[in-house]
């Protein structure tokens, strides 16, 4: 072999092992790259299942949240209507107990009425006799006076003869 060909054997070598070195690493890249797409495609999947779920899982609290509200609504309406009727039946009693009291009241201002009249009456017929009574007891107590001043002047006197 020549020498000038011996050179270019040898100066084409590297280059094609350069090539060769080239092309293996840009086979490389192509596969990691095409492995990286692969692994993104799978991720991006994921992410959009990942996300159909949250937007499932969304979907169904809202409605929970709607029926809660719903059934929110619906107690209070029935808790305002048991108050109305609360409400109602305690105006009732209160009705009844004014009305009992007032009927109480009537009777007992009855039974004073009833009261009075007849001590009017017993004043009308036996006040007369109330006044004679209470003049005799005057006079009683006047005579019962009379008679201890007489009795001390008698025994006063008496003293003062012996």
């Amino acid at each position: 072999m020549s020498q000038h060909r011996k050179l270019s054997i040898i100066s084409e070598t590297p280059v094609s092992f350069e090539n060769k070195m080239s092309n293996k690493r840009k086979f490389v890249e192509t596969e990691l790259y095409l492995e990286s797409q692969e692994e993104i495609k799978k991720l991006k999947q994921e992410l959009k299942e990942i996300q159909e779920n949250e937007s499932q899982e969304i979907k169904k609290l809202k409605q929970e949240l709607q029926e809660n509200q719903e059934e929110l609504f619906f107690e209070s309406q029935r808790l305002q209507e048991l108050k109305e009727i609360e409400d109602e039946i305690r105006e009732e009693k209160y009705k009844e107990i004014i009305n009992s009291l007032q009927e109480e009241i009537i009777c007992k201002n009855s039974c004073i009425e009833d009261l009075i009249d007849r001590i009017v009456c017993y004043n009308a017929h036996f006040g007369k006799a109330f006044e004679i009574c209470q003049n005799l007891y005057d006079q009683e107590k006047l005579y019962s006076q009379v008679n201890e001043v007489i009795n001390d002047f008698t025994n006063e006197s008496y003293l003062f003869s012996n």
